[in-house]
C-alpha cells in the first residue's frame, strides 16, 4: 500500500497558465487532514457545495507567491492564531472578478490532489502543480513552476 504525501505543492489556476511565468500567481497548496476533510464533507451536507469549498480552501491554503491587487501591490499572505489563512484575504480574492472561480478551482485542486496521472508521477519531484482534471502542463512545467515559486518568481 502505499499513502500519499503531506508535502506542499505548487499550483497555477487555469486562468493564468498562459500569462508569463513571472506574471503567474503561484499558490501553494497541502493535503487536508482526515478531520480537515470530513469537516469540509459535514459543512457541505449542512450549509451546500460552498461551505465545503471555503473550509477546504482555509484548511489547504498554506501561501501564495505574485498576488496583487487592482493596482498592482502585492497582497501578503497571512494566517490567523489558528495557522489558516484569514478570511478576510479569501473575501478580497472572491470579490475580485474571477475570485470565485479561482477558489472552485483552488478547493479541487485540494481535494483531487492524490489523484496524479502516472506522467506526473513520474516527471515530478514534487506532487503536481495542478490537479488532473484541470492539468494542461506536462510534469516537466510542473517543476519549473515549482522551481520558479521556490525562487520567489
Amino acid at each position: 500500500m502505499k499513502v500519499g504525501s503531506n508535502k506542499t505543492w505548487f499550483y497555477v489556476l487555469e486562468q493564468d497558465r498562459d500569462r508569463p511565468v513571472a506574471e503567474r500567481t503561484v499558490w501553494e497548496l497541502k493535503p487536508l487532514s482526515v478531520a480537515d476533510n470530513a469537516a469540509a464533507l459535514d459543512s457541505e451536507s449542512r450549509a451546500g457545495v460552498g461551505s465545503g469549498l471555503m473550509v477546504r480552501v482555509i484548511n489547504g491554503l498554506v501561501g501564495w507567491k505574485n498576488l496583487t491587487d487592482s493596482i498592482g501591490a502585492e497582497i501578503s499572505f497571512e494566517v490567523t492564531s489558528e495557522n489558516v489563512v484569514k478570511m478576510e484575504l479569501l473575501d478580497r480574492i472572491v470579490a475580485a472578478p474571477g475570485g470565485w472561480s479561482a477558489l472552485i478551482e483552488l478547493s479541487g485542486a485540494i481535494r483531487n490532489h492524490l489523484e496524479w496521472t502516472e506522467d506526473e508521477r513520474k516527471n515530478s519531484d514534487s506532487p503536481p502543480s495542478s490537479s488532473p482534471e484541470t492539468s494542461k502542463t506536462s510534469g516537466a512545467t510542473s517543476a519549473a513552476l515549482n522551481n520558479n515559486a521556490a525562487a520567489g518568481a
